[in-house]
């Protein structure tokens, strides 16, 4: 039996640990190469759009990329 904690309902900070949320095949696969990450800034798509893209990056494979905020799960806050 698995159990889980309830999900971090916020919007994600610079200093929270993440993983990549989707398909549970393609997101396994995913988690295996590049591990949790961390979101080390975030980006606003021009000035006119509220959208914001998190940069995160992943702990394992040492690569930065960016994601919107419902590509990413929070697994950890900053608090």
């Amino acid at each position: 039996m698995f159990h889980r904690l309830p999900p971090i309902d916020r919007e994600p900070e610079v200093g929270d640990l993440c993983r990549l949320n989707g398909a549970e095949g393609q997101a396994h696969r995913f988690r295996e190469k590049h591990g949790v990450g961390m979101i080390v800034k975030k980006h606003r798509i021009d000035e006119k759009s509220r959208a914001i893209q998190y940069e995160i990056k992943w702990l394992k494979s040492e690569e930065h990329m960016r994601f919107f905020k419902d590509d990413i799960f929070i697994i950890s806050d900053v608090d």
